[in-house]
């Protein structure tokens, strides 16, 4: 009787263990959280996934945060991982940084049917894209890119005050991103007619923004140039640095971003100055930003603009 009994308590302590363990498990699965950026090696980028994975620790318990990059600003490659991870299921929240802002919104439509929030990060949808997909986006964390495109120029003009009608070559980014019309239209807003701008378009690539400088200076003499980006902004000073022009005679270079190498290159005296942006915080945010609406949180803002700042010699860190 008493070995019928002690064999009873251990099959019910071997129940309530169980149930307990499966409880466990069902209860405390972790949330999935899936952030999908344009690039691997771009230093910005490198910056923003430092900050999602910031977040990730500081949700580490409740949240699995996976990070997809797509091929080098490859739109066709991002729509596809976007599909995979949304065909897979299971997904709390996404964060997007798009490698182009047209290509996503019909498949960002599918997520809001399902009810999964979407934070955008540095760019959001093109909105003529957007409401022909009936795509939409729960917050977006990005930089006040207008206003840095004209800190930019206001920087310029004083660096080239000296200068009698100065002229600069604008080397901007790809047009598919609104971050790149709102530096470049911020920076010709900025210039206000004082300085004659040359507009380029170099596709945030360091090897195209050589090039076109290149090919500028060899049919005409500019003053100042502005890159979109810290990689054109390296790039253009490659094509000076090629031109075999001494520093104390070539243009003033400005960057966007002021990432490491931006950074290298102003205490080197090759680059000017950069407009400084949070790109770390920016990740930190959309990431923090995205696992508080997976727990069904309310935002006490859906729009955050991380400030920027003019980097330089003076006050590089």
């Amino acid at each position: 009787m008493q070995k019928r009994t002690f064999l009873a308590i251990i099959a019910i302590l071997a129940v309530v263990v169980i149930s307990a363990l499966t409880f466990n498990h069902k209860g405390y699965e972790k949330k999935q959280l899936y952030v999908f950026l344009p690039s691997a090696s771009n230093p910005f980028w490198i910056e923003v996934r430092k900050g999602v994975e910031a977040a990730a620790k500081d949700y580490s318990k409740k949240f699995d945060v996976r990070i997809l990059t797509a091929g080098d600003m490859d739109a066709a490659n991002q729509v596809e991982q976007l599909q995979t991870v949304l065909e897979r299921g299971k997904v709390a929240a996404i964060v997007l940084g798009v490698a182009n802002n047209r290509a996503p919104a019909p498949i960002i439509a599918q997520y809001n049917a399902q009810n999964i929030p979407v934070v955008m990060i540095d760019t959001d949808l093109d909105k003529t894209a957007a409401k022909e997909s009936g795509a939409k986006w729960n917050a977006f964390i990005g930089s006040d890119n207008r206003f840095g495109g004209k800190l930019a120029a206001t920087t310029m003009i004083k660096a080239l005050a000296t200068v009698t009608e100065p002229k600069v070559l604008l080397i901007k980014g790809s047009y598919v991103h609104q971050s790149a019309i709102d530096r470049a239209e911020g920076f010709v807003e900025g210039a206000g007619g004082q300085l004659q701008v040359i507009e380029r378009e170099g596709e945030w690539s360091r090897q195209r923004a050589m090039e076109l400088t290149a090919g500028v200076m060899a049919r005409d003499k500019v003053d100042g140039i502005f890159a979109s980006n810290d990689d054109m902004a390296l790039g253009a000073i490659a094509a000076l640095e090629n031109a075999g022009i001494p520093k104390d005679k070539r243009p003033i270079v400005i960057g966007f971003d002021a990432t490491s190498a931006g950074k290298q290159a102003i205490s080197q005296g090759d680059m000017y100055a950069s407009i400084g942006q949070q790109a770390g915080e920016m990740g930190r945010a959309g990431a923090t930003s995205a696992m508080k609406l997976a727990q069904g949180e309310t935002l006490k803002e859906n729009k955050i603009l991380i400030p920027v700042s003019v980097v330089s010699k003076e006050n590089i860190r």
